[in-house]
């Protein structure tokens, strides 16, 4: 049996980027941390860019940001991949992308849904868990 776990959004602004800041990791995942902790593999979409400074695109809507700091609480989560592919991930243009795509590398947390160009961001993202080769894509109009 495979455990996978895919949640909802996450964008740490607002309540959730206080406690990114004060490092309160444990308040922002309560009673749901062994859940992710317990699965084989654990997936989130991280709703925004990481990126500190930049500025927003111009667009109909808010232009969402995290600071990338918010890696950290990922990483205590234990989340193995985040989806990318959605529609904040390019609030701040492509310095919010890069940047983005470099704190997860560096956090060793896997991306999918996006790239360098668009044969990149179309590649699915392969996992080997309990010996089975599992594909996962990410898409976004």
């Amino acid at each position: 049996m495979i455990k996978i776990l895919v949640t909802g959004d996450f964008c740490p602004i607002n309540r959730i980027e206080g406690l990114v800041n004060t490092s309160d990791y444990s308040r922002i995942f309560n009673d749901f941390l062994p859940v992710i902790k317990e699965s084989d593999i654990s997936i989130t979409n991280l709703e925004c860019p990481l990126i500190d400074e930049g500025n927003g695109i111009e667009k109909t809507g808010p232009n969402l940001k995290a600071s990338k700091k918010a890696i950290k609480a990922l990483t205590y989560a234990g989340f193995d991949l985040v989806t990318l592919a959605n529609n904040h991930i390019m609030d701040y243009g492509d310095e919010g992308l890069v940047s983005t795509m470099n704190s997860c590398k560096k956090a060793k947390i896997d991306i999918v849904g996006v790239g360098v160009n668009l044969n990149e961001a179309k590649k699915p993202f392969y996992k080997v868990v309990n010996n089975v080769k599992i594909a996962f894509v990410n898409f976004c109009e």
